[in-house]
């Protein structure tokens, strides 16, 4: 667990982020993709969430049933879960849903858990202007969170950095929904969130950044700008950091073979695929899943 706080402030529907610490659950972040089955099998503990959720589904199809009625989820969608609400989901077999989930609580500056309710927050279902931005920061929380259970130690600074992302990307979210609610408008950042989503849903055949320019209709040079100025960083590593992600959740979650892992991820060379997965995890695939297949045991 961790607190962090971020030195400017937003209200919005009541929710007055002054003095507002966000604690993360470390044990129960996750990034996973679902069975390609229609109606999904949950736990009573999983359907009924004991702390704030936050879910971003970067691939999929279906519907989540929520106290106001069934809305439907595609990439791009995200949610803020409460904490003591009982979900519901069903998906289109053909399109599995993929999800980011990241669970956390809202504090004070001593600790003690705020218990918001209602017009304190902000409605569950929330606008996402930027999804590469929600994406990385959700990603890197839950594989962070994957690596601990792994065994692969975070330093305290490390945790601090997510605490406050975590915040300061629940304050953007927050004040983007307001925004539309207030001008009576759509969301837009509809081609950034059909790039991102073509990106993660085509990992295993995509064969370069000239692809993805001819995608959005781009000379190769105005597109790797323009991601660059959207996301923080080259397409190339953007589409690396993805593969990655994918590789260490295939090998936590599948029996496939590494040669097997690499291939679903996008790479045609085994001795590539290793040299990138050991530099971002300082581990080879290998000795990744032994760490947490042993953790999962």
């Amino acid at each position: 667990m961790c607190y962090a706080h971020l030195s400017f402030r937003a209200i919005v529907w009541g929710m007055n982020w002054a003095g507002v610490y966000v604690r993360i659950y470390w044990n129960r972040c996750a990034r996973r993709q679902w069975p390609p089955t229609s109606v999904l099998e949950f736990t009573p503990q999983q359907r009924r969430k004991p702390h704030n959720v936050l879910l971003y589904w970067w691939a999929g199809r279906g519907l989540r049933l929520l106290p106001e009625g069934a809305v439907e989820i595609c990439p791009g969608t995200c949610h803020w879960a409460r904490p003591g609400w009982t979900y519901h989901c069903t998906q289109d077999p053909r399109q599995p849903l993929s999800v980011t989930a990241i669970h956390f609580d809202l504090a004070n500056r001593r600790g003690r858990v705020l218990r918001l309710q209602g017009s304190q927050l902000p409605p569950e279902r929330l606008r996402v202007s930027d999804a590469a931005l929600v994406n990385e920061i959700t990603r890197w929380i839950a594989e962070k969170a994957m690596d601990v259970r792994a065994g692969v130690p975070l330093a305290p600074a490390a945790q601090e950095a997510a605490g406050a992302m975590l915040r300061g990307l629940l304050m953007k979210l927050e004040q983007d929904t307001a925004g539309d609610w207030q001008a009576g408008r759509d969301s837009d950042g509809t081609a950034w969130r059909r790039l991102t989503s073509y990106i993660q849903e085509h990992l295993h055949s995509l064969t370069g950044v000239e692809q993805l320019a001819r995608q959005m209709g781009y000379t190769r040079s105005h597109f790797s700008r323009t991601f660059r100025r959207q996301a923080g960083l080259s397409p190339q590593q953007y589409i690396i950091n993805a593969r990655i992600a994918l590789a260490k959740e295939l090998l936590r979650s599948t029996g496939l073979s590494v040669t097997e892992v690499a291939v679903r991820a996008g790479y045609r060379d085994l001795f590539r695929f290793s040299k990138q997965f050991k530099e971002r995890t300082r581990l080879s695939p290998s000795r990744y899943r032994t760490m947490a297949n042993r953790a999962e045991a």
